[in-house]
């Protein structure tokens, strides 16, 4: 766990290892999520197709051959 200070207006740095582990470099979007007394960080997509991953399900687990048949029947 690292710990970080809160400047005088309100900036955290993110500490080197989690910067690291999220891939975040200078320039780089953050999303912030405030869930009860805690903020999840994620790296921000920096595309609409990253964007889309968020997006995962387990739902779809296991049926990639069912939506390619589908994905062909459509484009029939």
């Amino acid at each position: 766990m690292s710990i970080a200070k809160l400047s005088s207006k309100a900036q955290v740095v993110i500490p080197a290892d989690i910067r690291r582990k999220l891939g975040l470099r200078p320039g780089d979007w953050v999303q912030l999520q405030a869930r009860g007394d805690a903020v999840i960080i994620r790296k921000a997509a920096t595309s609409a197709t990253e964007a889309l991953k968020t997006f995962r399900s387990p739902l779809f687990k296991g049926r990639a051959g069912a939506l390619r048949r589908e994905r062909a029947e459509w484009d029939a």
